[in-house]
Parts: structure tokens; sequence; C-alpha cells
């Protein structure tokens, strides 16, 4: 419960700054709430907020409640603390981002349904906007929440398969199947914010009252050299998910910003969101991805395989001659990297000189094989859509 009492000090506080206000018949706010906190609300003091609560207009109405919710946190009343949540939720404020956030680690701490806290994890974030002008605050609860919500997503997977086991039915096939798939997805959602730190709210929320990046042209030069600050990328993201019109003029600078990124982590964070927007992933951007490593060592041939496979699995969409160009330098630079894996193998070979290690060796050799032989294949018959040194990575 330290973690509650820390946010019930911080939103007491927050509480505090605002101006001071009558509660018609209760006194001012800045002395209830400050009774309130050290949990010496009398019975005459709670009827009259109950009965405030139920009349007042919605902000007036708001705090009270939170008064209320304070007392009886601060007096260790458990259960009047959760009934008094779930009623701040469910009939003074629907849309309190706050007092979400705090049933919903209530009813995580209380292993709740995790049904019953994926509703107000999802009230929590679908209303963060509350928290965009502090930044540390934005930040430390969409880890939280993002984290809930997978812990959660996964717990009703685990009860749809048990349900499913116990009575194998279409539906609860079906069941099974949505719930693996929105685990899933929430995990790739929470991928910029667990893994890289970057839970906004610049690019999806303070960038929608305050653009930074309203002129591209000064972005420019800055990006060519990896140089864009984190507010700017964000605000670029931000311009890229609201004017569809000029996409592909953002991307562009985001790419460069990439490319000029001496950190391969810029580039593995911008695939990332990317793909957490689109559910797919663009063969532009992955050859491009898969060039920038391709240039950084053997260190990453593995991933400019992974890369460049991407490219070519969606060789029958790639019908434009620009496209047809992607495949085949997709497939030269698999062939580089391939070659790259090899020359380890053979390294890693001669020094152990295993069973296992032979192995390893023969089997990048075969697939080294292979993919030369789909780039001959490609390029052999088609040459103009392939990089002009294609030939020399033959053996």
């Amino acid at each position: 419960m330290r973690l509650l009492a820390l946010l019930i000090v911080t939103l007491f506080c927050l509480t505090g700054e605002a101006r001071a206000e009558e509660v018609a018949g209760c006194g001012e706010f800045e002395g209830l709430e400050s009774t309130a906190f050290k949990s010496k609300l009398t019975d005459e003091q709670r009827t009259c907020l109950e009965d405030f609560v139920n009349s007042a207009e919605p902000h007036a109405a708001t705090r009270a409640s939170f008064v209320l919710i304070t007392n009886a946190f601060m007096a260790g009343e458990q259960d009047t603390y959760a009934a008094l949540l779930r009623r701040h939720l469910t009939l003074v404020n629907t849309t309190d981002a706050d007092v979400a956030y705090m049933y919903a680690i209530l009813l995580e701490q209380k292993s709740a349904s995790p049904f019953e806290r994926l509703r107000w994890v999802r009230v929590a974030i679908e209303n963060r906007v509350q928290w965009a002008k502090q930044a540390r605050v934005y930040r430390e609860r969409m880890k939280r929440l993002y984290q809930m919500r997978i812990e959660a997503g996964l717990e009703t997977l685990i009860i749809a398969e048990k349900r499913n086991n116990e009575n194998p039915t279409t539906l609860n096939s079906e069941r099974v199947a949505s719930y693996r798939e929105r685990a899933q997805y929430w995990t790739q959602v929470a991928a910029p914010c667990l893994v890289y730190d970057d839970c906004g709210p610049y690019w999806d929320v303070e960038v929608i009252e305050d653009d930074v990046c309203e002129d591209l042209e000064t972005f420019d030069t800055p990006a060519k050299v990896g140089k864009l600050t984190e507010q700017e990328v964000s605000c670029l993201k931000g311009r890229w998910i609201r004017m569809p019109l000029g996409r592909s003029r953002v991307m562009g600078l985001l790419v460069s910003n990439a490319d000029g990124s001496e950190d391969p982590a810029v580039w593995d964070h911008l695939l990332t969101w990317y793909h957490n927007e689109t559910g797919q992933h663009e063969a532009g951007l992955a050859l491009r991805h898969g060039r920038y490593l391709g240039k950084r060592g053997e260190v990453y041939a593995s991933e400019v395989i992974r890369w460049s496979q991407i490219v070519v699995d969606q060789g029958p969409e790639l019908t434009g001659k620009r496209h047809k160009g992607m495949l085949g330098e997709a497939l030269v630079i698999r062939v580089k990297a391939q070659k790259q894996l090899v020359g380890v193998a053979k390294r890693t070979h001669d020094g152990a000189g295993s069973v296992e290690t032979e192995l390893q060796y023969s089997t990048a050799r075969e697939r080294h094989t292979s993919f030369v032989a789909e780039l001959k294949d490609y390029c052999g018959g088609i040459a103009s859509d392939c990089p002009d040194d294609w030939r020399s990575e033959l053996p």
C-alpha cells in the first residue's frame, strides 16, 4: 500500500494548490483536505461532504469526493476506500485518470479479476492527457499502466485457455485466439515506453497543443546528422499521426535522423513505433534499416538478414520498378550478411573444433548457397532491378 500512500500525498499536494473554495455548509476545501490527510474528518463532515458530492457541479464534486477518498485511505478503512474509489469513477467523474490509476493499482494488489483491472486501466490510459503537463508523472504512470495491462491481459488468456480445455467449443476457441492476439498487441504497444522510455507525452498529447515541428524545413540539416531532439522526434511522430497527407515528408525526416545517428537504437525505436501504429513492417523502412546495420559490421549480420528477409517476403507485392529494385538490393545485402556469418562460424569452428561448431559452420554455408541461388535467379533475369555490383556477391 506504500505506493498508494505516495500517490495520495502527490494528489493531495496538487489539489492543495487550487484556489480556496467553499464547500456549502462544510467549510473550505483547504481545511477539509488537511483534516482528511490526517484521517480526522468527523461523521458530520463526512455526511456533509457526501451530500455535497451528490449535489455540486462536477469540478467541486470531484474534489469533495477525493477528500472522502483521502480520509478513508489514511484511516486504513480499506473497504470504504475501495467503495469510494469505485463510486467516484462510476457516479462522480467517470474520466478521472488519477482515481482510475489508483483503483487499478488497488485491484492489482488485491488480485482482483483481470477483467475488472483492465476496465480501469483502460479508463486511465484513455484519459492520460490529464497528466500531459507533468512529464515525469506521465512517464511513470504510463509504464505502470502498460505493465498492468500486459499482466492482466495474459491472465485473461490463461482463463480463456482453461475454459476451452474444460469445454472445447467454437466460441471458447475464438475467445482464446482473440485474447492471445490482444495480449500480443498490448505488448507491442507498450514496447516504446517499457523498452525505450518513450512514454510521451509529446507525440501523443502535447504536440496537439504545442506544435514544435510546424516548419519541416528547419529539421532537414539536423536530421541528416541524427541530431533531432527527443521532443522534435516526438512532435514529428504526432504530426505523422494527425496529418496523413504529409506523411512521406515527415517519415523522410524520421528515417534521415535514424540513418544519421550513431546509435542503432534510434532505428529500433522508429521501427517499433511504426509497427505499433500500423500493425505491419514496411518494406522500404526494413530495407533502409538493413542497409544501415550492414555498414556496422558483422556483429549485426543476423539483424541485417532479418530485415532484408522482410523485404524478400513482401516480394510478390513489390510490383513497381522502384519496388523491384528494393527487392534486388535486399537479396544482395542478405547474401553479404550471410557471408559474414559463414566467416564467424568458420572462425568459431577452427577455434573449438567440436561436432556442434562443425554443424553450425555447415548450416551457415548451406544457407549462404541458398541465398546466392535466389540472388542469381532474380538478378540474372532482371539485372536492371538489382545493384550494379550484384555479381560480385556470387562465388
